[in-house]
């Protein structure tokens, strides 16, 4: 049994999420990990990162950036994404375990989002 791990850019663009799928395929591998979307740019600053950020700064800016990164990958992939609703949680909370384990919930949600729209 081969066990596949994907994070970072590997998923950050069309093209990579594509060769996910591709790779899905095979008959050989069954289990798949996602992890948090990483830097898309060098730059960049990876979703984990800046949700920590958020937990020590409170400032919204930063849930705007990580929501333009999800905008960006949105508009490459035609992915049917709608993830205001854990932003509207992250906003809320005090728990900075939670906040940063939403990152996780997403990576959850994206690769199935893909799959259905492809």
């Amino acid at each position: 049994m081969i066990v596949c791990k994907f994070g970072g850019t590997s998923t950050t663009t069309k093209a990579a999420l594509e060769n996910i799928f591709k790779i899905s395929k095979s008959k050989k591998r069954k289990i798949f990990v996602f992890s948090a979307l990483g830097k898309f740019f060098d730059k960049d600053k990876k979703i984990t990162d800046l949700l920590i950020d958020f937990t020590l700064k409170r400032d919204k800016k930063i849930l705007k950036e990580i929501e333009e990164k999800f905008s960006a990958l949105k508009k490459q992939t035609n992915i049917n994404m709608n993830l205001r609703r854990y932003f509207l949680d992250i906003e809320k909370s005090n728990d900075q375990n939670y906040i940063i384990s939403t990152c996780f919930f997403w990576r959850k949600e994206l690769p199935l989002l893909y799959n259905n729209s492809s």
